[in-house]
């Protein structure tokens, strides 16, 4: 890495710890991190979480077998929890994530934390999607687009792949502006609008064309994935290789909470490209990502937790709410959107 690499990544460490996480002098943050993270990026977080004075503590084991509950049974879970729900703020920066564990959980209900899911960031993320985007034009476009969508009732959703969806909001819920940090809770990082619609309202065909992950054998797809959603549960999975190894590993999880639909997540940070790692992939401009599994306290939703978490992330999407176009063919094309978006276009180097 070249100097004016790290440089770049440096600055992309302290937006993280000042301007996204807000940290102050004497908190304790805690990293988590696995053997299939960069050390680079945590390194320059641990520095940037000193320089303001902060104390941090870095703490690294082998990556798991499975994600969310499925990553207990490899875990010092014990020792991981007393030090992580005693965190001012936790860090995830391992690949296979502790979202939607116990730990997770009681961490959570301890409503001590700021938790931020970074699970498989490394540097060249970090400076791509922190370090170089102008948040505060990105919180402001984020802003305007989950107040569109609160005030929304009714949406569709299409694809040139062959989507074909249609859903409903319970006005009662949050419509969550990730990487906006006000206190103790879970957060993820910015460049995304998630919400949780009415389970039983969601119906109709989805198709994965960029990524799936979990199970680790996928990441970046070759071929789209097919996915029959009724009542907010899946009924079919069709397609390839890749959709039967997707298919094969719901199963083997053997339950049945697996299938229910957790969260819709509507993509918008300028920087983020097809990468197989799934937090830069469902955070690409204009796409839309359903996780299913368990889903989130934070959601306000009729499901709970589950034994694993997946995300699934398509593009070119269309996506209606009302009969007004939020987005056309994979970009934002709102009234209230369209000239935000095209300033934070311009902001890019």
């Amino acid at each position: 890495m070249t100097s004016g690499y790290e440089f770049e990544l440096a600055i992309a460490a302290r937006k993280l710890i000042e301007d996204i996480l807000h940290v102050n002098k004497g908190d304790e943050v805690l990293i988590t991190a696995d053997s299939g993270s960069d050390y680079r990026a945590i390194v320059a977080t641990a520095q940037a979480a000193k320089l303001i004075g902060a104390k941090p503590l870095v703490l690294w084991y082998n990556m798991t077998s499975g994600v969310g509950m499925e990553a207990e049974k490899d875990l010092p879970v014990r020792s991981l929890r007393a030090a992580l729900k005693n965190a001012d703020v936790w860090l995830e920066f391992n690949k296979t994530w502790l979202l939607y564990s116990s730990i997770y959980e009681e961490v959570i209900l301890n409503n001590k934390t700021k938790y931020l899911i970074l699970v498989g960031m490394d540097a060249d993320m970090m400076v791509r999607m922190i370090g170089r985007v102008d948040l505060k034009l990105l919180f402001e476009f984020q802003k305007k687009l989950a107040n569109i969508v609160s005030r929304s009732k009714r949406f569709e959703l299409f694809s040139s792949e062959g989507t074909n969806m249609t859903f409903e909001n319970d006005s009662s819920r949050p419509i969550l502006i990730e990487g906006e940090i006000f206190g103790p809770g879970d957060y993820a990082l910015v460049g995304q609008v998630d919400w949780a619609p009415l389970e039983e309202s969601i119906n109709g065909i989805f198709v994965a064309d960029v990524s799936a992950y979990p199970p680790f054998e996928l990441g970046l797809l070759r071929k789209p994935i097919e996915i029959r959603i009724e009542n907010g549960k899946i009924v079919s999975i069709r397609g390839g290789r890749e959709a039967m190894v997707f298919k094969r590993w719901l199963e083997d999880l053997n339950d049945p909470n697996m299938y229910n639909v957790a969260h819709i997540a509507i993509g918008c940070n300028p920087n983020a490209r097809p990468s197989g790692n799934i937090l830069e992939d469902e955070r690409i401009w204009g796409a839309l990502d359903w996780g299913f599994g368990s889903q989130a306290p934070t959601f306000k939703g009729k499901f709970g937790l589950a034994k694993s978490h997946t995300d699934c992330v398509m593009l070119n999407t269309t996506l209606r709410a009302d009969g007004a176009t939020i987005i056309e063919n994979g970009d934002f094309v709102h009234e209230d959107l369209k000239d935000l978006a095209k300033r934070i276009k311009g902001t890019l180097a």
